[in-house]
């Protein structure tokens, strides 16, 4: 839940860090089609669970400009790269993408492929746009040292603090779109809060294992036109799962 703390960076978190914290050595391309916004410490989370050890990070794609993640790279699909779902192993607190990055419409060796969204060249403006978005609200947090929406200034105001988390921990409802979207496979628990959900949503693994959530942040207070971005683990295999809330 929200409260007036969550302007603060959480305890032991790491704002925007860079592709070399985050992705695996052999990797760091995957550097040219996500965004690193946050990562955060398992050990805070769970702090009794020995699975729960290093960081996980919490990424925005720089594409498409229309559409979800994956919605027309269909010949990379995967078990764990959908539309509107991003999957990775982790080993030593860094993703290795659970599949092929050709996923990422903006991959060279997609050069070719007949878009229906939008145009290729499309595709790379809104990607670099992105990634300059990105470095300016880095330089803000170091200058200032809070999360600054690059987008709302207005001449002669002061930047608002924005929020960094939307959820930290904890089971997450059923209620968001991204339950449905991409069509991932999903186990349900009945609520027990006496909140407005009924349910709460867990994604499954190929093995049948839960993924359980990490974080959610407000993907709009980092960059401009960013949803809801979840983050999960799924301990046993050590994988984790982004996707994207635009209810």
């Amino acid at each position: 839940m929200s409260s007036e703390n969550d302007t603060f960076l959480p305890r032991g978190a790491m704002a925007f860090p860079g592709p070399e914290l985050v992705f695996s050595e052999d990797q760091q391309d995957l550097a040219s089609y996500l965004l690193p916004l946050l990562s955060v410490r398992l050990d805070d989370i769970r702090p009794s669970d020995p699975a729960w050890r290093g960081f996980l990070h919490v990424l925005a794609p720089a594409e498409p400009v229309y559409g979800v993640i994956g919605g027309e790279t269909e010949h990379a699909h995967a078990p764990l790269l959908r539309p509107n779902w991003i999957g990775f192993t982790v080993k030593d607190g860094r993703y290795s993408l659970a599949g092929d990055p050709r996923f990422f419409v903006s991959h060279p060796d997609n050069r070719d492929l007949e878009l229906q969204e939008s145009t290729r060249a499309d595709i790379l403006k809104g990607r670099d746009e992105a990634f300059a978005m990105l470095a300016a609200a880095r330089e803000r947090y170091e200058r200032d040292g809070t999360l600054q929406r690059v987008d709302w200034d207005e001449p002669g105001e002061e930047p608002q603090p924005q929020e960094w988390v939307e959820q930290y921990g904890g089971p997450v409802d059923a209620l968001g779109n991204w339950v449905e979207l991409g069509d991932f496979p999903m186990s349900f628990e009945d609520s027990s809060d006496g909140g407005e959900a009924e349910q709460y949503a867990y994604p499954v693994s190929p093995a049948g294992h839960r993924f359980h959530h990490v974080v959610t942040i407000p993907g709009h207070c980092y960059l401009p036109d960013q949803p809801c971005i979840l983050l999960f683990f799924e301990p046993i295999e050590q994988l984790a799962l982004l996707t994207f809330d635009w209810s």
